[in-house]
């Protein structure tokens, strides 16, 4: 009993680590541009553990395996050069909000 105890905790520990990765950008170089990438994983990822070094050119994210797949799809989309076709797709639609009368 004491063994499956045992075994049971550290399975649980096991799984609710969090993971860390570091990534390398290529293309960013502009301090604003790293940490605009940083406040992006942390707000829609919801990565809040995450540190840039600018000389570097890294983001170290530590998180959940969900977060860390969301930040290794979502980086290289981030991670290009100014005015490169490649770059972020930008919606040229615009919106109107419903009238409050309707």
């Amino acid at each position: 009993m004491g063994k499956l105890a045992l075994v049971l905790f550290l399975a649980s520990v096991a799984f609710g680590q969090d993971a860390e990765r570091v990534f390398h950008l290529t293309n960013l170089t502009a301090m604003t541009s790293l940490q605009e990438v940083a406040t992006i994983l942390r707000t829609v990822g919801e990565i809040p553990q995450l540190s840039v070094d600018i000389a570097g050119r890294t983001v170290t994210v530590k998180g959940t395996a969900d977060q860390i797949n969301l930040a290794d799809w979502l980086i290289p989309k981030l991670d290009v050069a100014a005015g490169s076709p490649q770059g972020p797709q930008v919606s040229r639609r615009s919106f109107c909000w419903p009238s409050a009368a309707s």
